[in-house]
């Protein structure tokens, strides 16, 4: 007797911290979403009473060492607006009200 069970396997969706470095590169760092980009710019720069962005490029995020004694960092997403300024976003969890921000 033949059995009958369904052999195929239902894969479950992988669940990815929303405020994770992963999540908000792929959101916001990824080629093609250079909308998203601009639009989560631009609401900050509204909100803080400066000029919002016409236009954002993503660029590499690797900032490599110039120098032995630097080192490398890996940004959540850097681009250039029109005007040829650089954009670094990065996404911090603050975890307790009493942590530092980094400055």
């Amino acid at each position: 007797m033949e059995n009958n069970k369904n052999t195929s396997k239902e894969t479950e969706p992988i669940k990815i911290s929303q405020i994770s470095d992963f999540f908000i590169r792929c959101l916001l760092g990824t080629t093609g979403r250079e909308y998203l980009l601009l639009n989560f710019i631009n609401a900050f720069m509204e909100d803080s009473g400066l000029t919002p962005f016409a236009k954002v490029e993503i660029i590499n995020p690797y900032n490599l060492k110039d120098s032995k004694d630097d080192h490398e960092t890996i940004v959540d997403v850097k681009a250039t607006t029109n005007s040829g300024e650089v954009v670094i976003i990065e996404i911090q969890v603050r975890k307790d009200k009493d942590c530092n921000p980094v400055g």
